[in-house]
């Protein structure tokens, strides 16, 4: 059987600093508008142990993974998670269509920047918190955020607050008969560098993005990741628009092994998407540093 995209999990093995989660809570204590079933409403409730630290860390409470989860200028929501000790970030877009979430996802390996598609195994945690913006739009979930905001974590308030809301979210996303549903497409799409780079951060809801960021000296074209058969631009256009370090100077011999290209001389568009690749992975820890031409 495949494995879900979204996957709960209520085992109460919360970290060091949530422990106060463990605690379940009566129906009458914490009682979500959203049920969906004649069982959840004779059950004590307990609070997701995944999406716990993921929400206090959106909060700001803890600081213990890096989450970033932002919106850009297409209306599409962006999100980063890396769980401590992992190489690898966790990716998402997301964007409605047809009322529901359709996402893009996959994973950058932090040392080298490669990117690799979305594999199955995961909580899935990545996707509940691209569409918390979404999510929290909602006014109970508003109301257990702001009491989240108004609390302690060791207050039994913010034990109750968070339950409520994990509930709100579990009966809301699982269950499309929710009179409140958040529907989204069980397969994400495939994930391609330029839809990275296409993706133009405009508004923050948490955290800093070490993926959706970008060199401020880099421009980005708009192009599809299939396409090298773009105009391609004189020399002049593009001197200097790549550079690694800005504030380095080449030596004598360095400047003798530059060649003086005229405007003559048109650049094609595959040199330049290689050129991006080289300057965008200074981001990370590992950046590019040796390239292989190949003509066939």
């Amino acid at each position: 059987m495949a494995k879900k995209l979204i996957s709960f999990n209520f085992n109460r093995e919360f970290i060091p600093e949530l422990e106060s989660l463990s605690k379940s809570h009566p129906i009458a204590e914490v009682n979500t508008m959203y049920f969906t079933s004649v069982h959840s409403r004779i059950t004590d409730l307990k609070t997701d142990t995944y999406l716990a630290e993921a929400i206090a860390n959106y909060l700001g409470t803890v600081d213990t993974l890096h989450l970033f989860v932002g919106k850009t200028t297409k209306n599409q929501y962006v999100a980063e998670y890396q769980k401590p000790g992992k190489d690898d970030i966790q990716i998402c877009i997301g964007a409605v269509t047809g009322g529901s979430f359709v996402f893009k996802a996959g994973s950058i390996e932090e040392e080298t920047g490669l990117l690799s598609q979305y594999e199955a195994g995961h909580k899935g945690t990545v996707f509940v918190m691209d569409m918390l913006p979404k999510i929290l739009e909602d006014k109970e979930a508003s109301i257990c955020l702001s009491d989240l905001h108004a609390f302690r974590i060791e207050d039994e308030s913010y034990s109750k607050a968070m339950c409520k809301l994990f509930n709100n979210i579990y009966y809301r996303v699982k269950d499309e008969k929710s009179t409140s549903p958040v529907p989204y497409f069980k397969e994400p799409k495939k994930i391609f560098q330029a839809d990275i780079d296409r993706a133009e951060v405009e508004s923050i809801f948490c955290g800093e993005p070490k993926v959706f960021s970008r060199p401020s000296d880099v421009s980005f074209d708009v192009y599809d990741e299939e396409d090298f058969d773009l105009p391609s631009s004189p020399t002049s256009e593009i001197r200097n628009m790549y550079l690694l370090d800005a504030e380095r100077v080449l030596t004598e011999e360095e400047e003798k092994r530059v060649p003086d290209l005229g405007d003559w001389y048109v650049v094609p568009e595959w040199s330049k998407k290689t050129a991006r690749r080289i300057a965008s992975s200074r981001r990370f820890r590992k950046s590019i540093g040796n390239i292989l031409l190949w003509i066939s």
